[in-house]
């Protein structure tokens, strides 16, 4: 006995609750600014983030070309990688250039699970957007040595993660670290 049919109405965006026109870009608990929060440098890389937006090529190309294809990024996949960049600024250590959540015995990496979570978006989703930064390595223009510079994407098998934050591209949304 199988689930009753429950009709969807797709209003754009591939029945992941994208609106093109209003796209989502808070996590669902956003970080803290200000006296006790993220680094000034970080929010301000958040705020740039959003225009990536709007203007992939300007901003990231690298990640806008990530699909292998010369055509522009889906505004839902942007919206997603937009997101998920987000939350990676909101746990990444200035110090170390990690991502993940400082504790006295080392950092805690994030799950995808974890990640998922605070952006609001399904599993399946934040996967695709992770596989678009490792490919697109944001702002390093050379080829990928076989443990690469840019974003490190390594860890406990598929479930943990664990993110060295090279930000290179930091230039290009107009910050200096």
């Amino acid at each position: 006995m199988g689930r009753a049919y429950v009709p969807r109405a797709n209003l754009g965006g591939n029945f992941c609750g994208h609106d093109p026109r209003n796209p989502r870009f808070t996590l669902t608990r956003p970080a803290k600014t200000g006296q006790g929060g993220i680094p000034r440098v970080l929010t301000l890389c958040a705020e740039r983030l959003k225009s990536y937006y709007a203007h992939p090529r300007q901003l990231i190309p690298s990640l806008d070309l990530a699909n292998g294809s010369e055509r522009q990024q889906r505004s839902e996949r942007r919206e997603a990688c937009v997101l998920l960049l987000t939350a990676l600024l909101k746990y990444a250590d200035l110090a170390s250039l990690r991502v993940g959540i400082p504790t006295p015995d080392g950092f805690l990496s994030l799950t995808v699970d974890y990640i998922a979570q605070q952006t609001g978006m399904t599993l399946k989703r934040v996967e695709r957007a992770l596989a678009d930064l490792k490919t697109a390595r944001p702002g390093d223009p050379r080829p990928a040595p076989p443990a690469a510079a840019g974003w490190f994407l390594e860890g406990p098998g598929r479930r943990g993660l664990a993110i060295k934050f090279k930000c290179r591209y930091t230039p290009s949304l107009g910050v200096r670290h």
